[in-house]
């Protein structure tokens, strides 16, 4: 990238997206938390944290958080982050760049996750690293995708949109993401659409994981993306809209999202699964 663009795409980001960034995580609620130096791929430094595995690890779990402005705090405040451990994966927290205090040097968010994975598999050699992604984080851990496939033993992706805009609607930041991802510099920012990832993976699970109500989430497209992809699960909560389910019903989420990670762990070979 030019010196010019280093300059403009972040501060583009930094005007987008200004109600959200910059605000410190709270950790209070997981004292248990050893904080983590992380670096993305386009040179950002990003503030991460990792939680130990109970028991023997299965593997290292990427934690996507997000759009909040708690960031990665998102999974110390509802229980989340507990019934990853206790299922035997290490979580591996980082706030995007811009939220906490991670820095901001790019615009794609992709390498965010791109960089968290590299500090996985520094870190824990002998371990597969997976994927646990919310909506913005859910979005952006997708297009990662396109360069961890293989490299990654699987993604479980709650709610995330095909488009970058589609959670923004007719607000400024909305026409501007519609108008990125259609343009020339869709990748550099990170706004392409991730509607093709599905059929594109080829070593890589997949859970995808809607409530039939989303309302930012078109199903029936999303139906026909995850129909396309060999590795691809779709998993449909009935009555639920966008990000709801772990708000109103928590146990039986993580008791999907645990069987899920156990299908991960004990899976010898991909095998694709119906809707």
């Amino acid at each position: 990238m030019s010196a010019a663009r280093q300059i403009f795409w972040p501060a583009v980001t930094r005007l987008m997206f200004r109600k959200v960034l910059g605000h410190a995580s709270d950790r209070s609620a997981g004292a248990d938390v050893e904080p983590a130096a992380l670096t993305s791929a386009d040179g950002s430094k990003l503030e991460g944290a990792l939680a130990a595995a109970h028991g023997a690890p299965r593997g290292v779990l990427l934690l996507c958080h997000p759009f909040t402005r708690h960031g990665s705090g998102y999974f110390l405040r509802g229980g989340l982050l507990p019934a990853i451990r206790e299922a035997g994966w290490h979580a591996l927290l980082f706030n995007f760049k811009g939220f906490g205090r991670s820095e901001v040097r790019g615009a794609n968010f992709a390498d965010d996750v791109v960089g968290a994975f590299e500090y996985a598999r520094a870190r824990f050699p002998s371990l597969s690293v997976a994927m646990f992604g919310l909506s913005f984080g859910a979005f952006h851990a997708l297009a990662a995708l396109r360069r961890l496939d293989g490299a990654l033993s699987g993604a479980i992706l709650d709610s995330a949109p095909m488009r970058a805009s589609d959670f923004f609607g007719r607000t400024p930041a909305g026409v501007v993401l519609r108008w990125l991802g259609r343009s020339r510099w869709a990748a550099t920012t990170g706004t392409a659409p991730v509607i093709d990832v599905p059929g594109g993976l080829r070593a890589t699970r997949l859970w995808l994981v809607y409530g039939d109500r989303d309302e930012y989430c078109e199903l029936d497209e999303i139906r026909t993306a995850a129909q396309r992809g060999d590795q691809t699960t779709l998993v449909v909560l009935p009555g639920f809209g966008h990000l709801q389910a772990f708000k109103q019903l928590p146990t039986p989420y993580m008791k999907l999202i645990g069987e899920s990670l156990a299908d991960l762990s004990a899976a010898a070979t991909p095998q694709k699964k119906g809707a």
